[in-house]
């Protein structure tokens, strides 16, 4: 199954339209539906964890989809930072998607506290 089709059956499973994905995204109705068709294969990084949070997806399953290398442990940069450290280093980020990503990340925690395996590495353990 491709990228897009994932998308686009996810986005079903929700009840979500195009237009609400993409309120709840930034990211254009448009823009989705060229990713949904397979006509944009490798979308931003930052599109796609838009998109992990707006579905409640795993954001690493995504950028395996969209062809992007992932590592299951976590990457250091050169300078010591994480790899989402250094993702949002190279796009400057609206206070729209701070708001989000702080969001995401007391949910991560949340579930971690909770004891519950967040990723594919913790279920394997």
């Amino acid at each position: 199954m491709t990228f897009g089709e994932q998308l686009r059956e996810v986005r079903l499973l929700r009840g979500l339209t195009y237009k609400q994905l993409a309120e709840l995204t930034g990211v254009s109705a448009g823009y989705l539906n060229q990713l949904e068709f397979d006509k944009i294969k490798t979308p931003s990084p930052r599109i796609l964890f838009a998109i992990a949070i707006a579905l409640g997806a795993d954001y690493e399953k995504l950028m395996q989809l969209a062809n992007y290398p992932v590592q299951l442990a976590v990457v250091t940069g050169r300078h010591g930072g994480s790899l989402i450290a250094r993702a949002l280093d190279t796009e400057k980020i609206t206070d729209t998607e701070a708001v989000a990503l702080a969001r995401y990340l007391r949910w991560y925690r949340e579930e971690r506290s909770n004891g519950l395996p967040t990723n594919e590495v913790e279920k394997q353990s």
